[in-house]
């Protein structure tokens, strides 16, 4: 199944879209507190130098930069969509989301993202990926992230 909603996603990304929209609709309707409660438990992380909390609209320039700066080889595997500020925008804005940053001080140096989506099943779905920056990969800064879910 995973590999037919794929090439569904790549062959024609229009009816993707309007699958995404849909989707996000629908993970607004059945989770109204989702950022609210992510505002919460990333309040409640606590590590030493560094803030963890759900990134807004106006961090995804700074998400955006640090996407950038990462070597090729640290995004291949992580690669979940595309790292462009109006796909960032898109994403943040369709309620299926749930975007988490690591800062250290004012630099952005870890994201963790939380994708819900609707099952076949009609149940609900969470996948998630996490990247850190590799010069703070020594700090393991997104194991704390695992805790906010």
């Amino acid at each position: 199944m995973t590999g037919f909603l794929i090439s569904i996603k790549h062959r024609f990304p229009a009816i993707w879209r309007a699958v995404e929209w849909a989707n996000g609709k629908a993970m607004r309707l059945r989770y109204p507190r989702l950022g609210m409660i992510a505002t919460e438990k990333a309040s409640s992380v606590s590590l030493a130098g560094f803030r963890f909390s759900p990134l807004q609209e106006t961090d995804l320039t700074d998400l955006h930069r640090f996407l950038m700066t990462l070597p090729e080889d640290s995004v291949a595997y992580f690669n979940p969509h595309a790292f462009t500020l109006p796909a960032l925008r898109r994403l943040h804005r369709s309620g299926s989301f749930v975007m988490l940053g690591v800062r250290q001080g004012d630099t952005l140096v870890g994201y963790h993202f939380l994708h819900l989506h609707a099952a076949v099943h009609l149940g609900i779905n969470a996948t998630g990926r996490r990247i850190v920056h590799t010069a703070y990969a020594a700090h393991c800064v997104l194991e704390r992230v695992d805790t906010v879910g």
